[in-house]
């Protein structure tokens, strides 16, 4: 596990070994879902996105890839010493980049969840963070400098990036001759929550992740 600090954020990296075998195994099954309508089809098709639908944790067919992630979690909320039982995926799903196309997601945010993250299944455009801080360039006194307002990932196969969910982020267009798939997901915190860390003694909330 790598940890990159990026304006004050913490995103967390974590590699899958041996990933060609069940990246490939993954990609032929992803190849027989249905995309949903998401407001992408809206797009003109030379930039459009694809997403299957949001339940792939929940199918057996992606259990390798699943088991991965939710190991993932559970090392970022220890290593962030989160005060909850644990981290649940809520939603997960499959992203496809056609090829020969300038394919990519705008920048966004996921709302209502806690953590975010995306598993790289093949190489493709760089996935990008936005610096939330944006009084660093729209300062009333503004003066141009050279400080980064965008940080720049990889898509790495066997790669996986957990990252809050709040934090804007978007996809470069996907310009090369293969396709683009990743698999995202967003995750919540389950259980008892603020056990420990509420002076009396009793938690914040309990959740269930259905």
């Amino acid at each position: 596990m790598n940890n990159f600090n990026i304006f004050s954020v913490t995103i967390a990296s974590f590699d899958l070994e041996d990933y060609e075998n069940t990246n490939n195994s993954i990609i032929e099954n992803l190849e027989k879902e249905e995309f949903i309508k998401n407001g992408s089809e809206n797009f003109n098709s030379n930039i459009r996105s694809y997403q299957t639908n949001h339940y792939l944790h929940k199918n057996l067919i992606y259990k390798p890839i699943i088991n991965f992630i939710k190991k993932s979690l559970s090392d970022y909320k220890s290593s962030l010493d989160l005060d909850c039982d644990e981290l649940d995926i809520t939603i997960s799903w499959a992203n496809k980049y056609p090829k020969f196309t300038s394919s990519h997601q705008p920048l966004h945010s996921h709302r209502m969840s806690y953590v975010s993250g995306v598993y790289y299944l093949t190489k493709g455009s760089e996935t990008y963070f936005q610096d939330p801080i944006s009084l660093r360039i729209d300062n009333s006194l503004h003066v141009t400098s050279n400080v980064p307002t965008r940080s720049y990932f990889s898509a790495t196969p066997g790669n996986l990036l957990i990252f809050p969910s709040w934090l804007k982020h978007g996809t470069m267009p996907h310009e090369e001759l293969f396709d683009r798939w990743t698999i995202s997901f967003n995750a919540m915190p389950s259980g008892k929550i603020n056990l420990n860390s509420n002076g009396s003694k009793n938690p914040s909330c309990i959740l269930q992740v259905l």
